[in-house]
């Protein structure tokens, strides 16, 4: 008999840690799953790579928009596809981004021609494997290359599209 109160008496306690344990974790990951996560990538060896990968996905944090998976989840994957492929293709960088969580992956490519910058900055929907969201823009000469691209995200993230 003593046996069985005993066990009366912690049942009620163990179901409050449950439903307590339980509503701490179920409140925890609608917090983290109202925002889509997001990853980034700079396409190719620019000069500064690291430096414009960091400041993307700075802007990307700041911006409230997007949960960030790890800065370098997906970095190292593709420059390994690429060495073994020789490119990356959307396609691919849409897979790795969802292999590391993400649901978007912010890519950034430079592009030179006759000697004027291009930056161009997408979104790409791991899932569909497209780009709803992307702005191409001349980078002025003397510009700062960081304020420029956090203009370019802004511009991205706003929708605008020229």
């Amino acid at each position: 008999m003593f046996f069985f109160k005993r066990q009366v008496r912690t049942l009620p306690l163990i179901a409050v840690a449950v439903i307590l344990t339980g509503g701490a974790f179920f409140f925890g990951t609608a917090s983290a799953q109202s925002k889509p996560t997001a990853a980034v990538y700079i396409m190719g060896e620019p000069e500064d790579r690291d430096v414009i990968r960091t400041a993307v996905f700075n802007y990307l944090v700041k911006s409230g928009k997007y949960e960030m998976v790890a800065i370098d989840a997906i970095d190292l994957l593709i420059k390994e596809h690429i060495r073994q492929e020789d490119k990356a293709s959307t396609v691919k960088i849409a897979d790795y981004g969802k292999n590391a969580g993400a649901a978007w992956v912010c890519v950034v490519q430079m592009s030179e021609r006759k000697g004027t910058t291009y930056v161009n900055t997408r979104m790409i929907n791991v899932e569909t494997k497209t780009a709803p969201y992307s702005h191409m823009e001349k980078m002025p000469d003397g510009e700062d290359i960081l304020e420029f691209t956090e203009k370019q995200v802004y511009m991205l993230l706003s929708g605008l599209k020229k």
